[in-house]
């Protein structure tokens, strides 16, 4: 007689087994990319970025830097070929690669003598290097037979007597950085293995029902599209050059208005480990899909793979991308920052919008590169701009006080949300800088902790207007402006794309290039309508996974949910 016991604890085991499998799933793909991110940024960092050579030779020739993170050189990673002649003189060939640590240095391609006296290493994530003589000695050694390193006095004396001859360091230019390397991978993987753990929860969770929008909360959709609209004046109109940094700063107000807000309503979440990890995969799963195809088109695809891997993991954001690292940052901190405002609560219901203001203030006024960098724009360090973002969670306090209380009809208070409002949208167009008054100095980057401000008030304003009439309100929900701030993330990502075949395609054809508003309306109608269309193919898709695309439609992106607005 078969052992019932024994058959009846099968499924049991089975299960259990299942449990720990998903249990140990989120963990061990954090363990994996932890060990992935640590060995590339423990290979790839700090990284030179640029090197200048101070040297003559006794005959004119060609310099020309090798360079690799592995030790092989090859033609692909060199740079172009720079003349140099008898004269004392800095040289730097420009590197075509992002960033390495190790280099061949080709002092021309006829035998004969050069003098190196100098040379200057700069990168992005370290201080730059003055080399010496006795310092250059010790770095590089021959290349081949017939090629002489020596040390003479204030320079080294470079004897070739073969064609073709080079030296190759002996070592990295700079130290690894295990340690920041190391924080990065942590940070990764702390944050893979709880959206994962989000994800696999959330698979066997049916989405919860939303109840219908509120038509204030619509306004916000076309703010983002005004928004959108500043950057791409920045970028196309030359008289509008600065103003897109208002532009960035309502989006990063509008991310703290958003994300505190549901916190606000409910401070015990802020405790909750699996409402954390949900948070965080909303957050980028909405961020990531989009940005990261971005990246593979712009640089993977044409062999710019150490820039693709840097800009995937938020360590670097050139040109426009600036701006995404301090998003990811504000994401990383804002549960951090909830815990003590939670607990705030229990003195008082204004405690925790004081600790907001007061560490927002602090911020903007001791905050600097010294404090927190993020590396964007031109590969420069950028100041963490945390007090914009906790401007944006200072107006939600504000606004869920207000909420809090019905308005006498006729309230002063009440009827000046819209003309303020109206009066700040004018304002960041014609105040954000200098060029429409002949100055070339940028108002929102020297006045950040004013703009910021302000670019949060703007977005209480939206909020608060009444959405059944007043002109702010229909202003701001206009179908079309509505629409750019639907499909904002990929429009931001994409413009520069647009705008520079643009400029390619009708150079090639007219030999001209196009300026001003013709540029900005070619730029937006073509960026609309690749935007429309990777919204619908890759965003959407993506906010599926976490239930944020589910029953929304164009016309009704605004939800009580407020982090399914966000983008």
């Amino acid at each position: 007689m078969p052992d019932i016991r024994h058959l009846s604890t099968q499924p049991m085991r089975a299960h259990l087994l299942t449990l720990h499998l998903r249990a140990g799933l989120p963990w061990l793909i954090a363990a994996t990319l932890a060990g992935a991110v640590f060995l590339f940024l423990f290979t790839v960092l700090p990284g030179v970025q640029a090197i200048e050579f101070d040297l003559a030779l006794d005959h004119d020739d060609f310099l020309r830097v090798y360079y690799t993170n592995t030790g092989s050189f090859d033609a692909t990673r060199a740079s172009a070929p720079v003349l140099a002649g008898p004269a004392r003189a800095r040289h730097a060939p420009y590197p075509k690669a992002g960033s390495f640590n190790r280099i061949r240095f080709d002092p021309g391609e006829q035998r004969g003598t050069a003098r190196l006296y100098g040379m200057r290493v700069s990168s992005y994530f370290a201080p730059t290097l003055e080399l010496g003589p006795r310092q250059i000695a010790d770095l590089f050694v021959a290349g081949k037979p017939g090629v002489e390193l020596r040390l003479a006095g204030d320079h080294v004396t470079i004897t070739a007597t073969v064609d073709d001859p080079f030296l190759v360091s002996k070592d990295r230019l700079y130290p690894r950085l295990v340690a920041p390397a190391l924080a990065v991978a942590l940070v990764w993987a702390t944050v893979s293995g709880l959206v994962v753990r989000a994800w696999l929860a959330g698979r066997d969770t049916p989405a919860r029902p939303r109840p219908d929008e509120p038509a204030r909360m619509a306004a916000l959709d076309g703010l983002r599209g005004y928004a959108a609209l500043l950057v791409l004046a920045d970028h196309t109109m030359g008289w509008f050059r600065g103003v897109g940094t208002s532009g960035v700063y309502i989006f990063f107000a509008l991310s703290g208005f958003l994300l505190a807000r549901p916190y606000i309503r409910e401070p015990q979440r802020a405790w909750s480990l699996r409402e954390l990890s949900a948070y965080l995969l909303r957050r980028f799963t909405r961020i990531l899909p989009m940005y990261w195809t971005y990246l593979f088109v712009v640089f993977a695809l044409t062999n710019r793979f150490d820039e693709a891997l840097l800009h995937a993991l938020f360590v670097a954001g050139s040109g426009h991308l600036w701006a995404i690292p301090q998003e990811i940052l504000f994401y990383l901190l804002l549960p951090l920052l909830l815990l003590p405002l939670a607990a705030c609560n229990r003195l008082g219901r204004w405690s925790p919008p004081l600790v907001v203001g007061a560490l927002m203030l602090l911020w903007n006024r001791y905050g600097s590169t010294e404090t927190v960098w993020l590396l964007g724009m031109n590969f420069i360090r950028l100041k963490f701009l945390l007090g914009v973002f906790l401007a944006g969670v200072l107006a939600a306090f504000a606004h869920e006080h207000l909420e809090s209380r019905t308005p006498a009809p006729g309230q002063v208070l009440h009827r000046l949300w819209s003309p303020l409002g109206l009066v700040l949208l004018v304002f960041f167009v014609l105040c954000s800088t200098g060029r429409l008054y002949g100055d070339a100095l940028v108002l929102g980057q020297r006045y950040f902790g004013l703009y910021g401000t302000l670019a949060a008030l703007l977005v209480l304003c939206s909020v608060r207007a009444d959405g059944a009439g007043t002109l702010l309100a229909r202003l701001l929900t206009i179908t079309p402006l509505r629409r750019l701030g639907v499909i904002g993330l990929s429009l931001y990502l994409l413009h520069p794309l647009v705008k520079s075949l643009i400029d390619a395609l009708l150079f090639h054809y007219t030999s001209r290039h196009l300026h001003g508003l013709p540029l900005f309306l070619l730029t937006l109608a073509g960026t609309a309508a690749l935007a429309n269309w990777t919204h619908a193919r890759i965003e959407q898709p993506a906010a599926a996974v976490t239930g944020q695309g589910r029953g929304r439609t164009p016309e009704s992106t605004s939800r009580p949910d407020e982090e399914s607005q966000k983008g």
